[in-house]
């Protein structure tokens, strides 16, 4: 017979799990189905992917297309496209279309037309990114013929198209995008666009052209056979480089800044418009000269460095502040200049000028010249007829002793506050 401390825990434990099932069954709530129909709760294809396919089916091309969108929504590619001749490769007739190259190739071939072409007159917002636009007999991305505004590109590759890599209508911007060996522009926009962390090399063309009202930032241009970045009127370039261009690194057009930006191996280096200011640049070895500053602009604090010919050339009313120039025409050579100011009401301050064959030459009149130091040139200065200028103090034979401690006479020959000196 079975104890009674044995039937007392044998009953315990039956308690125990009918405790457990009682618990269970009020957190898995009622056994009963509600009424009325059981419904999927599986998404349908479209609410995963909830963009259109490009392809013969949901975007079939015509006589001058291979694909054509006709309606607005965001599109996508499965596989990449090959052009044919008298044929864009995507045709877009409608606004506020997107269209994910999803890192395939749209591939042109022997008399196509454009990569990806807009041909409806107003169009607006369209988008075009991720992928590779190339060998088209036209442009890779034309969205200009027929204007159209309010685009985005970015992160494609355009290459080898006949006429431009891209080009845009007005306010656009193109980001991270490669232009290179195309037989036009690189990359070519409009009015009031924003081109950023770009790269367009060996064009046939300028690498990056913008007009008026433009903004420019963290762009390279690489040999291309025009000029390096040009930009039209109150535009802005900041942070980009300009190496080995046929024509000038940089191109800009009046009321326009450039800062940060450094010009190298070009046929010339800056070329700034009326009222243009440019601010801690660099030229280093262009052909002719480094920086060219038209009427009532400036420069400051930027290098000019073994330039062909002219470091730093100022035309009218330009103030010119604390900047370097030296061994221009390889350190002296032929008639290189340092600073030239070649018309009247320029203000010449605080730069250094060493090792041209002119330092500082000003053939104008009514200039200034103030607290500007001269060293090592063939001639330090050479200043035409009435000009105003700071005394200039000749220190190549200081003499003074050499200094050791807290303190020490002057050894600068003058205390006038505006002196220029040669040493």
């Amino acid at each position: 017979m079975r104890s009674l401390v044995t039937d007392r825990a044998w009953l315990g434990v039956v308690g125990c799990v009918l405790g457990a099932a009682a618990v269970m069954i009020a957190i898995a709530g009622p056994l009963n189905p509600p009424s009325g129909a059981v419904s999927s709760t599986y998404k349908t294809l479209s609410e995963v992917e909830p963009r259109i396919a490009i392809n013969a089916t949901n975007t079939p091309g015509d006589a001058d297309s291979v694909y054509k969108i006709t309606a607005s929504g965001s599109y996508y590619l499965t596989g990449s496209v090959a052009g044919a001749a008298g044929k864009h490769g995507i045709e877009v007739v409608a606004s506020g279309v997107t269209i994910d190259l999803m890192g395939y190739e749209v591939v042109g071939a022997a008399g196509s037309l454009d990569g990806v072409s807009a041909t409806a007159a107003g169009l607006k917002r369209i988008v075009v990114r991720k992928g590779s636009i190339r060998n088209w007999g036209e442009s890779g991305v034309d969205l200009v013929t027929l204007p159209t505004s309010d685009c985005v590109t970015e992160d494609l590759r355009l290459v080898s198209n006949v006429s431009h890599g891209l080009s845009l209508w007005s306010s656009s911007v193109v980001q991270r995008c490669v232009a290179s060996d195309n037989g036009g522009t690189g990359l070519a926009v409009a009015n009031a666009c924003t081109i950023s962390d770009c790269t367009a090399s060996g064009n046939g063309s300028s690498g990056i052209s913008a007009e008026g009202g433009a903004v420019v930032r963290q762009c390279a241009a690489y040999s291309n056979a025009g000029v390096g970045i040009e930009v039209g009127p109150a535009s802005t370039i900041s942070g980009c480089t300009s190496y080995t261009n046929l024509s000038w690194g940089f191109l800009a057009g009046a009321g326009c800044t450039i800062n940060s930006s450094a010009a190298s191996g070009n046929a010339d280096g800056f070329s700034v418009g009326e009222g243009g200011v440019v601010t801690g640049c660099t030229a280093e070895s262009n052909g002719n000269s480094g920086f060219f500053i038209a009427g009532g602009g400036t420069i400051q604090q930027c290098t000019a460095r073994n330039n062909g010919q002219i470091g730093i050339y100022v035309t009218y009313r330009c103030l010119a502040l604390s900047n370097s120039s030296t061994l221009n025409g390889g350190g002296g050579g032929g008639s290189s200049i340092g600073i030239l100011a070649s018309s009247s009401g320029n203000r010449i301050e605080g730069n250094i000028c060493t090792s041209n064959a002119y330092g500082i030459l000003v053939t104008g009149n009514n200039n200034i010249i103030v607290r500007n130091t001269c060293s090592g040139n063939t001639t330090n200065w050479q200043l035409g007829s009435n000009n105003v200028f700071g005394p200039i103090v000749d220190r190549r034979s200081p003499g003074s002793g050499s200094v050791s401690g807290n303190s020490a006479a002057s050894s600068l020959g003058t205390t006038d506050a505006n002196a220029n000196f040669s040493y």
